[in-house]
């Protein structure tokens, strides 16, 4: 049972690593500043955990005290959960250089579980260690069972978990999996078993209706393989006009559509695009390097009649988006490959009158 345990904790370890990334993406960004934040912290919580939960397993050795300590794992992510807006919104507002703000993101919302996971493993060889003759395969059996169970969570999480269950939602599940591993050392009776199961699962229903709130509001959080990406509605400053936007980063509107002219442009950025006419008037065939929202090749189909336009995208599920909320529609001129930017350009022999790279979605597409 123990090795189950360890297992267990070992992969929502780097699951919640990984997950964490996404969580901070659209407030603070992707670059290697968030990714030091989490991996540097998250590394010393566990350090600090495998000491806290040695100590306490040698003065008192008892199934229900691991038992208690996933369990309230459990809980502190799921308040990770349910707070993770709140708390990224004011660091992105008032938490100075990203290097801070992206260090206190990572203390207040994982440093607290990852404390305590990283305090099973030395709980469980303690509890495990019947005869000290065995003690050290007994000690390498288990940590290495928790070190499978992180590689597990690490393929897992990236290559399947995020881009099907959304970050938050994976958050609410591995509170609920802590708190099913917790009942597995504890000899708690049938009650107190319901009880906990029964709490943390109306969390869960409690923040998937909330989601669903957002969803009707027209606020969607949805995650993809690639990105995290916010989409909703907002007003346009100083015209007041409605307006369709994608969010990716930190600070910004990556992809913007007015309600009532989806094809006109919205962002600066994407109106000096319109310079190539003027170095190229003659254009015929153009490479946009990065899709998002499509605002500018909606545009250039409509404005261009002669030109054909290649739009290379990573991500198959932005465009998927782009067409449900951003009104991108097929055309004979438009192709779309989604592929990464650098790897097409390596590869292909067609020429191009005009090249434009769009900064809308992560840097693989720029």
């Amino acid at each position: 049972m123990l090795e189950v345990i360890v297992f267990i904790c070992g992969a929502v370890v780097m699951i919640l690593e990984m997950v964490g990334s996404r969580i901070l993406a659209p407030y603070l960004g992707t670059s290697i500043v968030i990714w030091t934040s989490l991996i540097g912290v998250i590394l010393g919580c566990l350090s600090l955990g495998y000491w806290w939960g040695g100590r306490i397993a040698d003065r008192k050795p008892d199934y229900r005290i691991l038992s208690r300590i996933i369990l309230l794992s459990g809980f502190l992510v799921a308040a990770g959960a349910l707070s993770k807006s709140f708390i990224l919104g004011a660091l992105q507002e008032y938490g100075g250089s990203v290097h801070l703000a992206s260090t206190g993101a990572t203390l207040l919302l994982f440093a607290p579980p990852s404390v305590l996971l990283g305090m099973v493993s030395p709980y469980a060889v303690r509890l495990k260690i019947n005869d000290v003759k065995n003690s050290g395969r007994t000690v390498g059996r288990l940590y290495a069972i928790s070190t499978v169970g992180s590689i597990f969570g690490t393929f897992f999480a990236g290559f399947f978990l995020i881009a099907f269950l959304g970050s938050t939602n994976i958050l609410l599940v591995l509170s609920l999996l802590l708190a099913g591993t917790s009942l597995l050392a504890s000899s708690a009776n049938r009650k107190v078993k319901v009880a906990a199961v029964t709490l943390f699962s109306l969390l869960f229903l409690a923040a998937k209706s909330y989601d669903a709130h957002l969803t009707s509001v027209g606020y969607h959080d949805i995650d993809t393989q690639y990105n995290r990406i916010l989409i909703y509605q907002s007003l346009e400053n100083g015209t007041g006009k409605m307006t369709q936007v994608m969010v990716t980063g930190p600070k910004a509107q990556q992809s913007a559509m007015y309600l009532d002219d989806p094809v006109d442009l919205v962002l600066t950025y994407t109106k000096f695009y319109n310079l190539a006419s003027h170095f190229k008037p003659e254009m015929k065939r153009v490479l946009m390097l990065g899709g998002g929202g499509y605002s500018f090749p909606k545009y250039m189909l409509r404005h261009y009649p002669e030109v054909h336009m290649d739009v290379v995208e990573i991500d198959p599920q932005v465009t998927m988006l782009t067409r449900k909320f951003f009104h991108l529609r097929d055309d004979r001129r438009l192709s779309i490959i989604h592929q990464d930017a650098r790897t097409f350009l390596n590869r292909t022999d067609q020429t191009y009158d005009v090249i434009h790279c769009c900064p809308v979605i992560s840097g693989r597409n720029s």
